[in-house]
């Protein structure tokens, strides 16, 4: 018997999503980028709004307002004082941003604390399906009731370093555009 996650596209898919394929294609031709047929079924995975904003984003328009949300959000810690930084206090203070030197824990915490601020915090995975804020925080080893951090599962750990890759993202492009102006 063939497993079902391991199944390559065969065309089986509705219609619009064929489209949205072809579509993010088309766009990608057009900005000189390669994207994987793999990719585009993680976008095709997605429903509803999540499409358009999937489109803008390859499209190149992050929104303004995203980028204002992602400088209040904390981004990284600072050893020396022991303190929690968000992305604005990192850009103002001209500090380097090296979210992969802390230890795990560390890491777990930001994400725990970055997922809690967000407003709208879903992911679509092919291998673990929808995941809403209580899942992310659970599987990451959120804190219940004051009790400390757990160790986080597979999904955990995956969710943080999506985070420490998202706030790099935002780092960047906040960085590029302070320097512009």
């Amino acid at each position: 018997m063939e497993n079902p996650k391991k199944k390559i596209y065969d065309g089986s898919l509705p219609k619009d999503f064929t489209d949205l394929m072809k579509k993010l294609m088309k766009i990608a031709e057009k900005k000189g980028l390669e994207i994987k047929e793999i990719e585009l079924m993680k976008f095709a995975e997605k429903k509803g709004s999540e499409i358009k904003e999937i489109v803008e984003k390859i499209k190149g328009k992050t929104s303004k307002q995203s980028l204002e949300k992602q400088l209040t959000l904390v981004a990284g810690y600072d050893k020396k004082a022991k303190e929690y930084l968000t992305l604005q206090l990192i850009l103002d203070k001209e500090i380097e941003l090296d979210l992969f030197s802390l230890s795990l824990r560390k890491r777990a915490e930001i994400s725990i604390q970055r997922i809690e601020e967000k407003d709208d915090f879903k992911r679509v995975s092919l291998r673990y399906g929808p995941i809403d804020r209580e899942r992310a925080l659970k599987e990451i080893g959120g804190k219940k009731s004051g009790k400390k951090i757990k160790k986080p599962s597979k999904l955990g750990k995956d969710l943080i370093d999506l985070e420490c890759r998202e706030i790099h993202f935002a780092f960047e492009k906040a960085r590029k555009l302070k320097e512009v102006n």
